[in-house]
């Protein structure tokens, strides 16, 4: 194990070890998980030591390891064997905020893995097969609510070897003062085997169920509803996807393309920006209305603080030419995709997907609480955006007129598919209430569009005649999702 200036210290069930437990749990663990639902109690800490203490685990093990600094702890991982799968379990690793980024995080990690190739053996195996964790999934965790960035925790998690399992985690309700948690990922380092892209779901399975068992302390995974949603994801299918978290997080260093924001320059650069571009690839960008562009430019007087705007201008090279441009709001509670234009050559599924993560990403750092996104399009454009994770609303949608536009009738108005995607990665159809849904698109056409007395017009008084006693919105679901 690498050096570190501090004690290693692994906590026992004694007096004293139960003190210095108190004071980490009061004094780092508390604020490091804000959220009730994913904090374990420090009553079960002290009862596992306990029950450590009296062989209860058998082949299995239970670590509190931690770094001490004059006594004091400043650092912690809680591991878990589980004999039956050969796999670790990390609950949690944290550092004093103070400390990050010193490397105490990775000297953590790799005692841990000593400990559990010890326990493996001790169990009669070659060492550990794999390492789970979970880990707050960066597009479905509040931001105002976290002690670090998300994605960069992410990206930690990446440089320690850790991949995504593309599986619809559950952390079932660890007491019942507390509520299952859904916006976590589980994690993976894979150890003795050659299969790095996947896992055979029913070794996740059998993980899962010990982990529910050894470190939840439900006794019967079998009776818990979380648990058999996810046995019956396991069960359609024969291997689950390990992915790499950068690329799900969107970090710059695997990035085939370059996002400039021009929402931050002057509405005169912006137009020449746009004119040059276009005119060295021989694309036109220029087809979006200036009088739009002008009214959301950040030197104009109407400029609205409660939603935020972005203008992403994508090259594929930083001096290169221009090869997209991408318009879009984040509103309270939802985000709004405006304008979509890429070049032939990168319009395909792997750089769309590339595009709409950025998209995402930006939208969750904007801080306003959506948790998903709208985006109007036409037939052709909505079987792409299908296989990027988009549902259609189940409704007959007409655009208003663009700000720039002239003005058309309702009855004139095109009629276009509406579509939405939950932030991230999904399994499943999207859950969205009608009442928010009708709320979201009140500020599009106030905020998009500049309709005024947005719920005395036609436009919003069609949806809400068709939504009046449905209250979660319908999707559209004959076409395939991949």
């Amino acid at each position: 194990m690498r050096a570190c200036p501090y004690a290693t210290y692994e906590l026992t069930s004694s007096p004293r070890d139960i003190k210095i437990l108190r004071e980490f749990y009061n004094s780092i663990f508390t604020v490091g998980f804000p959220d009730p639902n994913e904090r374990e109690s420090l009553v079960n800490m002290e009862r596992y030591l306990e029950l450590k203490a009296k062989g209860w685990y058998k082949k299995n093990n239970y670590h509190i390891l931690m770094y001490l600094e004059n006594q004091t702890p400043i650092a912690c991982i809680i591991i878990d064997y589980l004999a039956a799968p050969n796999t670790g379990i990390i609950e949690f690793v944290i550092v004093k905020p103070t400390l990050r980024q010193c490397g105490l995080g990775a000297n953590l990690l790799e005692w841990a893995e000593n400990e559990l190739d010890i326990d493996s053996r001790r169990a009669g195996n070659r060492g550990w097969d794999y390492l789970v964790a979970e880990v707050n999934d960066p597009f479905k965790t509040n931001p105002l609510f976290d002690s670090m960035d998300e994605f960069d925790r992410t990206l930690i998690w990446d440089r320690w070897g850790f991949k995504r399992i593309r599986f619809p985690y559950i952390q079932p309700a660890l007491s019942r003062k507390t509520e299952p948690v859904y916006n976590s990922l589980l994690v993976c380092k894979v150890h003795n085997t050659n299969n790095l892209d996947h896992m055979p779901s029913p070794i996740l399975k059998q993980v899962i169920y010990n982990f529910i068992i050894w470190a939840m302390r439900i006794e019967n995974p079998n009776l818990n509803n979380d648990f058999r949603e996810m046995e019956r994801f396991l069960e359609k299918r024969k291997n689950v996807e390990l992915a790499s978290l950068a690329k799900y997080v969107g970090a710059k260093s695997i990035r085939k393309l370059i996002f400039s924001d021009l929402a931050t320059i002057g509405f005169n650069d912006l137009m020449r920006e746009l004119q040059t571009r276009a005119t060295e690839d021989k694309n036109d960008f220029s087809n979006i209305p200036g009088d739009f562009l002008k009214h959301f430019s950040l030197n104009t007087e109407v400029r609205d603080k409660s939603y935020n705007y972005h203008l992403f201008s994508i090259k594929k090279g930083s001096r290169g030419p221009l090869k997209g441009l991408v318009l879009f709001f984040t509103l309270p509670s939802a985000g709004f995709g405006s304008y979509i234009r890429l070049v032939t050559n990168i319009h395909n599924k792997e750089y769309l997907s590339e595009v709409i993560t950025n998209i995402e990403r930006a939208m969750v750092m904007d801080k306003k609480s959506a948790k998903g996104w709208y985006i109007e399009c036409d037939a052709d454009s909505k079987l792409i955006l299908e296989k990027c994770g988009f549902f259609e609303i189940d409704i007959i949608y007409r655009r208003p007129p663009i700000i720039g536009q002239s003005h058309h009738r309702y009855r004139d108005a095109p009629i276009l598919h509406l579509m939405y995607k939950e932030f991230g990665d999904n399994f499943k159809l999207p859950s969205l209430k009608t009442v928010d849904f009708l709320d979201n698109i009140n500020l599009v056409f106030n905020i998009e569009y500049g309709l005024k007395k947005t719920k005395q017009s036609d436009y919003y008084k069609s949806l809400s005649q068709q939504l009046t006693i449905i209250k979660n919105v319908n999707w559209v679901v004959e076409s395939h999702h991949s």
